[in-house]
């Protein structure tokens, strides 16, 4: 059958199911109804294909399939009608004129299709797709009278390329393409279905069983709560505390905590209403800074549970337990109770409650194994445990492509990193000189450094409590970059090692991190990049040349594009037959050439001392601490690991002291990478320490450094 005679074949089925919308067809009413087919043809059939057949045609097939519907339920009908129209590739597609007016694209009109899958840019005539581009790639949208634009993250790309459209449609086409991208990036189950490379969240596993006639709950409460306390459901607010022995301030808070439950969970209680998210952040709060109040919340919190005859209530109720269950642990003497009390809610696996009695247990289990939470949840973390689902998290792989990943509140930076560099299979030598960073996803600060220990869930709501209270949380976005530069000169031995630190050089060139001191090197960057990236270079090629990619802005703004165009790609010619491995040795050898290359350089500024400008830059690595001129090779200050007495930092700033004990100099810098500088200056000092004392360029340090 041609491909023709199948599109014909499902198509004739649409008017047979909506025919059957009027149940069984009478033998008086078959005639009216085949008049009434061939009267209204184009409501059924695509103008384009009425013409292959006539109209009495179209209709005897139709009446034909129709027959075999005999019997059918008008329900069942309705149900085969959308299952024929999911099949088509267009399916809940809005779509709309447009014409390119971009490099990207030929200068013609095409169409653009939008759904909740992403954007296809498609040729009419052809009817073929130019370009597709799904929610996580495209970074931004906008639109002015006549024109609409958005922006996507490419591979291999440090910035998003711009396609920009004449349409009279962009105040339509804006908003439907924001609503999709909220709801694929809120949708759970889309999350998933993109990214699936992770076994980090299977990890969420049920713990071993515990003997629940030995932990039942009422032999705790015997033994250690008031005598009156009654651990069944009340709307009622408390007036003292359960257990016994407790001080004053902690009765107090505990009176408070259980204001919040009966908040949280509609029973009102007295005082200023609060939010769902501010009773939750409230109460996990409270538990994190007063250790010895958490058993407390969870008797409350079983107590709620207890013989709760309001549906709705007692879910809430769950909720809250399942999310404290990620955050803070009982003692040791309340643990096993809880986890008795779960175990025994857990036996009713169908019903909503008992799968979060399962769920809660799973996050109790995580938090023992990896430790207790340092901040109180943030809202996707709320979200996700509304849902019983994993969270996620952005992360950006060497090759620059960014992937979405399942996680739990519970999983350590050192889980992803183990994960991660499986994945890319890293040479296990290589694996020390590389860390986790996280980017911030808007106001262009540096990336930062996290610690192996830090959980998910803290990183999460750190990140959610930096941004405006009124925008919608994103996705935080990780990265693995090299983070120690021992023996910089020396080549990565795999591949991976090799593609994230060219990237991480060309990244700093861009951002004018990496000194450059004549637009030569800038060139000869670029070309090797592009040589790297996409090979030989042949006519045609110079769209590949992407300046803001290759170039920092400020030396872009002193020449033409042209010219710097032109340079590039005469230098882009010079490397034609160098293959991938030996173009990253070139641009790794001409990143080497300077100096102090190796050197991690963090933006900071002072206001103490005469001598050195306001803004500079502080560097660091195997021999010391040096100081820059800002944007600049020139070393203005340096010193050895001798010279440093002691250093420490702080939120937003970091201090050393030079010297001796009878002249100490000090000096303090502006810098929100305080904590970053601090941990490298740890990690050199302690490598020196460690290392042999016929290691060439390791010099033995036995000054004391105090920290």
């Amino acid at each position: 059958m041609t491909n023709f005679r199948r599109r014909k074949e499902k198509l004739s089925n649409w008017p047979l199911f909506n025919c059957k919308l009027f149940g069984e067809i009478s033998i008086q009413k078959k005639q009216h109804v085949v008049k009434q087919l061939q009267t209204d043809l184009n409501q059924y059939i695509p103008v384009s294909l009425i013409k292959s057949h006539s109209a009495t045609e179209w209709a005897k097939i139709i009446m034909e399939k129709y027959e075999l519907l005999k019997g059918t339920s008008i329900e069942k009908a309705k149900m085969h009608y959308m299952k024929q129209i999911r099949k088509f590739p267009r399916y809940g597609s809005s779509t709309f004129k447009i014409k390119s007016n971009n490099a990207w694209l030929p200068p013609q009109e095409y169409e653009v299709t939008i759904n909740y899958k992403g954007i296809n840019i498609v040729d009419p005539a052809k009817k073929t797709i130019f370009e597709s581009f799904d929610y996580w790639t495209i970074s931004t949208c906008s639109h002015m009278p006549g024109v609409f634009e958005f922006s996507v993250s490419e591979k291999n790309s440090v910035k998003p390329r711009v396609y920009t459209f004449e349409t009279s449609m962009g105040d339509e086409i804006d908003p439907l393409v924001r609503t999709y991208s909220v709801m694929f990036r809120k949708n759970h189950k889309a999350v998933l279905e993109v990214q699936e490379a992770t076994d980090i969240y299977q990890q969420l596993t049920m713990p071993p069983p515990v003997d629940v006639t030995q932990f039942a709950l009422k032999q705790y409460v015997s033994q250690n709560c008031r005598s009156n306390v009654d651990m069944n459901y009340s709307k009622d607010a408390i007036t003292d505390a359960f257990h016994k022995g407790l001080s004053p301030s902690l009765v107090t808070l505990a009176v408070s905590i259980f204001q919040d439950i009966l908040n949280y969970t509609g029973d009102a209680g007295s005082g200023k209403k609060k939010t769902s998210k501010e009773a939750i952040v409230d109460i996990t709060s409270k538990a994190i800074k007063n250790p010895n109040i958490r058993n407390e919340v969870y008797l409350q919190l079983c107590k709620q549970i207890t013989n709760n005859p309001k549906h709705h209530n007692k879910h809430k109720t769950w909720i809250l337990m399942a999310l404290c269950l990620g955050v803070f642990l009982p003692t040791k003497d309340l643990l096993n109770y809880i986890r008795a009390f779960l175990q025994i809610h857990s036996r009713d696996a169908t019903s909503e409650n008992g799968l979060y009695a399962i769920y809660g247990h799973k996050r109790l289990q995580r938090l023992i194994n990896n430790g207790q939470r340092k901040l109180p949840p943030s809202k996707s973390e709320i979200d996700c445990v509304k849902k019983r689902g994993a969270m996620t998290i952005k992360f950006v792989a060497s090759d620059g492509k960014s992937a979405v990943l399942p996680v739990d509140s519970s999983t350590t930076i050192k889980e992803i990193f183990i994960e991660e560099t499986k994945k890319l299979q890293m040479v296990a030598f290589e694996l020390p000189k590389f860390a986790i960073y996280q980017r911030p996803n808007k106001d262009g600060s540096a990336d930062q450094s996290i610690k192996e220990t830090a959980l998910i869930g803290d990183v999460i709501a750190e990140s959610e409590s930096n941004r405006p209270i009124s925008s919608e949380p994103d996705l935080p976005t990780l990265l693995l970059k090299r983070k120690i530069w021992s023996n910089p000169t020396i080549f990565p031995i795999d591949v991976a090692s090799q593609t994230i630190t060219l990237t991480q050089i060309m990244e700093d060139i861009i951002g004018n991190r990496f000194p450059l001191t004549n637009d030569k090197d800038a060139i000869g960057f670029a070309s090797l990049f592009l040589q790297i990236h996409f090979g030989d270079f042949f006519d045609g090629r110079e769209k590949e040349v992407k300046l803001q990619e290759l170039i920092s802005p400020s030396r872009i703004s002193t020449k033409e594009d042209t010219w710097w165009t032109d340079q590039i790609v005469q230098n882009w010619r010079l490397h034609t037959g160098k293959s991938t491995s030996e173009a990253r040795k070139a641009f790794f050898e001409l990143a080497s050439t300077w100096t102090h290359f190796g050197t991690s350089i963090f933006y900071a500024t002072q206001s103490l001392s005469a001598v050195l400008p306001k803004e500079l830059w502080l560097g660091v690595n195997t021999s010391g601490i040096l100081i820059f001129k800002m944007g600049s090779r020139d070393q203005m200050m340096s010193f050895s690991f001798k010279q440093v007495m002691n250093w420490g930092p702080s939120a937003d700033s970091f201090f050393f002291m030079s010297g001796d004990l009878m002249q100490p100099q000090k000096f303090v810098f502006g810098t929100k990478q305080a904590n970053d500088i601090s941990e490298l200056l740890h990690i050199y000092i302690n490598e020196i320490k460690n290392a042999p004392a016929s290691t060439p360029g390791r010099e033995r340090s036995r000054t004391f450094l105090a920290n």
